[in-house]
């Protein structure tokens, strides 16, 4: 097994540190040249306009998704050391929700606010400034709603543990979920909104 480099000891903190700084720089570097760091391209998907935010999004996922498996199968990566976050379900469903309506109000995501703020565009760095005190408010307040975020823990799940699928047949199936959902996409882009943004 050669992955994960970290806790297989084959680097350090700080080749780890400096490894996701990498990563980072690389990955705000595409956001940017997609247009990712365009609130207007990302608002236009509330819109139904423009689908492209969506397409590189799940294209990401799907690739890194295929990648780790590839690596598991390959005796690449002991798969048993990749951390999951546990699934707290009621949590993440009013996250998510939060999460949606501040990328719909502001047109940021914090990586694509990030990159966008990086190129100096005040609509972004208002947005860094309203997660930075997002941020202040959840932490003084932890202690009052930290037990909301222990209710409903369902543990570390993966989409094979609730279908009872081999990672290989799931990562079959969210394949061709993507690939329907790209077809879909382009059939109905700019369809739904005629009225430009």
């Amino acid at each position: 097994m050669l992955a994960p480099f970290l806790k297989l000891g084959y680097i350090d903190d700080l080749g780890m540190i400096l490894t996701s700084i990498v990563a980072g720089l690389v990955f705000g570097y595409i956001l940017v040249s997609t247009g990712m760091g365009n609130s207007r391209k990302i608002s236009a998907v509330f819109y139904g306009k423009d689908w492209g935010v969506m397409k590189v999004m799940f294209s990401a996922v799907v690739t890194t998704m295929i990648l780790t498996y590839s690596s598991f199968y390959l005796g690449i990566l002991d798969i048993s050391l990749v951390q999951l976050t546990k699934l707290n379900l009621g949590a993440q469903i009013y996250g998510g929700l939060i999460f949606g309506a501040g990328m719909a109000i502001g047109g940021y995501c914090p990586g694509t606010a990030i990159a966008a703020g990086a190129n100096r565009k005040i609509d972004a760095l208002i947005f860094i400034l309203g997660f930075m005190v997002g941020l202040w408010m959840f932490a003084i307040n932890y202690g009052t709603i930290s037990e909301f975020f222990m209710t409903d823990n369902l543990g570390k799940v993966t989409l094979s543990d609730v279908f009872n699928l081999s990672f290989g047949t799931m990562s079959m199936l969210v394949v061709l979920t993507a690939l329907g959902t790209f077809l879909l996409l382009n059939k109905i882009e700019g369809k739904l909104y005629k009225k430009s943004i």
